[in-house]
């Protein structure tokens, strides 16, 4: 459907904007307030939720003419990803919050299971590498913008 093809554009667009854009000095004013709006907590973890649904309704539903599952993986994929991350980043920042606010200092809640290591690891990668993974969802979102019918974008 052609919602979900501007879903995914758009989306693209801002969850990689969310990503790349904080904690740096900006040139430009208009950086500096896109900077100020996309570091809101609310607005990431709505971008968030947003990123992983539009990633995988776009695999289930491609635009009229397009291959398949094929011809919308690498905007689903980003997209995805970096919904991933958003959340992610809002849970290791609540996390932070958590543990400087305990007095013993332990990072789990009482009753809740400690996440294995490889999951923690795997979670400090995705949330350490997401300036890349946003450049990567800025460049889909404009490829599947600029040739919206071409196969893998």
């Amino acid at each position: 459907m052609i919602q979900f093809y501007f879903l995914s554009v758009a989306l693209n667009l801002v969850c990689g904007l969310a990503l790349v854009l904080p904690d740096r000095s900006h040139q430009w004013k208009l950086l500096d307030h896109l900077d100020a709006i996309l570091s809101d907590a609310g607005l990431r973890g709505a971008l968030g939720v947003l990123g992983v649904v539009t990633g995988a309704l776009t695999i289930i539903s491609p635009i009229q003419g397009d291959v398949p599952f094929v011809g919308d993986l690498l905007p689903s994929f980003t997209s995805a990803l970096a919904g991933l991350v958003l959340l992610l980043e809002l849970r290791s920042d609540r996390q932070d919050k958590a543990n400087t606010a305990s007095p013993e200092g332990t990072s789990e809640a009482p009753g809740q299971v400690p996440s294995p290591s490889s999951r923690r690891k795997l979670r400090g990668v995705l949330v350490e590498s997401g300036r890349i993974i946003g450049l990567f969802a800025i460049l889909a979102g404009l490829a599947h913008f600029l040739f919206p019918l071409e196969l893998f974008l």
